[in-house]
């Protein structure tokens, strides 16, 4: 309208609403349709709460720890499991075992990010703090294969057999876990061990260009040659 109080709105389906155009009328309407995701949104903040005079509930608190837990914030997870808890003592949890369970998983994350940046002994810290976390988290084979083969990549393959191995006991069939396990074996010595896995790796894959990789490194190594340089070491990381 001229006098800027009234703000007119048309529909298709034929009707026209005017609204009066009061900030504070505005604001409490708005509030109205938006208490609910105000309340138990974590990702709102209390400023924007604080508008429409509304506080955090339970639920807010609760999945704000999931998302803390989550992220490895085991501390901050249980302040707001704890928040939740006072707000719905209902909700029957201990903070600190839920916080727990929830970080474990992402200390293999961890792990492998750090393993992949070539920061084995960080890796292996972070693998283990997870399995201390939650001594029945299941680590995937994946998880488990991605330490053994870049591990060995970088010169550490020592340190990471028993994860190749961890891994063929997921899956013993798989070839991609057999050919890191082959890997590890043919830098730690075992080329005997190393020859049977690249082998059976060979029978696996359907890849011609690495078939004939692997066959190279079995012709090395039955003739008490070292096919892993640290050139071809680099070249696969």
């Amino acid at each position: 309208s001229p006098d800027g109080k009234y703000l007119a709105s048309a529909s298709d389906d034929n009707t026209v609403k005017l609204w009066n155009f009061n900030r504070e009328e505005l604001l409490k309407y708005a509030c109205n349709g938006l208490s609910g995701y105000l309340k138990n949104n974590p990702n709102v903040s209390d400023n924007k709460r604080s508008l429409c005079g509304v506080e955090s509930s339970a639920t807010a608190f609760l999945l704000e720890g999931d998302q803390l837990a989550e992220n490895g914030k085991i501390d901050e997870a249980i302040t707001k499991f704890e928040k939740a808890l006072e707000l719905d003592p209902s909700l029957e949890f201990d903070p600190q075992a839920k916080a727990i369970k929830l970080a474990a998983p992402f200390f293999v994350s961890k792990g492998m990010r750090l393993v992949f940046q070539g920061n084995v002994d960080e890796a292996l810290t972070s693998y283990k703090k997870a399995q201390e976390l939650d001594p029945n988290l299941e680590i995937s084979a994946n998880s488990w294969n991605v330490l053994c083969w870049r591990g060995s990549l970088y010169n550490q393959a020592d340190k990471v057999m028993f994860a190749c191995e961890k891994a063929l006991e997921l899956k013993p069939d798989h070839g991609n876990y057999i050919d890191s396990r082959g890997l590890a074996r043919a830098l730690t010595g075992n080329r005997k061990g190393a020859i049977e896995d690249f082998e059976q790796f060979i029978k696996w894959t359907d890849d011609e260009e690495d078939k004939a990789q692997r066959q190279g490194w079995v012709d090395a190594l039955k003739k008490g040659e070292n096919p892993f340089t640290k050139k071809v070491l680099e070249s696969l990381r």
